[in-house]
């Protein structure tokens, strides 16, 4: 299971397969906290200079240095929209990163949503049937139903299927307020669980979550990291591309204008083609549920 911040490590080793020019980097000699702006590194003579630094998640602002001492400018920590953090010795700093992790995160995000329109998301809700009653709440996630069973009890561990139900997703929002609703018609009986399975939308990532939180099965992480790396490389200065890296040798020449958009669309045609696969396999997978209305 991949957190976020190894889908980042991922995407990144991925890009630099498109980069000639890597990134320059160093390391923290002390530790820092979040507010700290004098840090002492490794090596700073001819790795820092003013402007963009990098440490693990967080972009700062350098505004001088000296030696191997840099100051960061007052406003400096949590530049570009980062979280200043602390930061252990021996930290990795990358000097003007090509490509930042808070902008990798950002379009792993932008493809989760994306794919949503093509593949489904699941969860899953319960509730303890009433024999008096056949309305039950949804959600506001959930988009569709697939499934709903219910605990038979007893030996067999069996969840058997509830197949005359329907759906509203323009309930009354003073009495139901996720404004979606179930009914079942043939409830299982007072006091026995139902289990509803929905697909629904990706959950956006932050840093500490893992790639399952989006709600996406583990085989859709290469379709994000694909999708990801299609958006990212057309940030590159064409000028910085190498097509004899590792992963681009069906591109043998040198880096013409336009390098960026011909590599963007390789890679956007290898996460299309991901993307197919993963459908198919969640159509082979999963079966929209059956269900008959009085």
């Amino acid at each position: 299971m991949s957190t976020a911040s190894k889908l980042i490590d991922d995407t990144l080793g991925f890009l630099r397969n498109y980069v000639q020019d890597q990134e320059q980097s160093t390391h923290l000699v002390d530790a820092v906290d979040a507010s700290e702006t004098v840090w002492n590194v490794g090596q700073g003579a001819g790795v820092i200079s003013r402007g963009r630094l990098e440490v693990e998640d967080e972009i700062v602002f350098v505004e001088s240095f000296s030696g191997n001492t840099i100051t960061i400018a007052p406003y400096g920590r949590g530049y570009d929209g980062t979280t200043a953090a602390a930061h252990d010795v021996n930290a990795r700093l990358v000097y003007n990163p090509p490509v930042p992790r808070h902008s990798v995160l950002v379009a792993l995000n932008d493809t989760l949503r994306q794919v949503g329109a093509t593949l489904d998301c699941y969860g899953v809700t319960t509730f303890t049937d009433s024999s008096n009653i056949i309305t039950y709440a949804l959600p506001a996630e959930a988009q569709e139903i697939i499934k709903v069973t219910y605990d038979a009890l007893g030996s067999t561990a069996q969840w058997p299927e509830i197949r005359s139900w329907s759906i509203n997703f323009n309930a009354n929002t003073t009495t139901w307020p996720t404004g979606k609703t179930i009914d079942l018609y043939t409830g299982p009986g007072g006091g026995r669980t139902v289990q509803v399975v929905y697909t629904k939308q990706p959950t956006v990532l932050a840093l500490g979550d893992d790639f399952t939180d989006s709600g996406l099965p583990a085989t859709a992480e290469e379709v994000v990291k694909l999708g990801a790396c299609a958006r990212l490389v057309l940030s590159a200065d064409a000028g910085k591309l190498n097509t004899n890296a590792v992963g681009a040798h069906a591109l043998n020449e040198r880096s013409p204008a336009g390098s960026a958009v011909t590599i963007s669309r390789y890679l956007q045609a290898l996460y299309q083609q991901a993307l197919d696969l993963e459908r198919r396999r969640q159509h082979n997978q999963y079966n929209a549920g059956i269900n008959w209305e009085l």
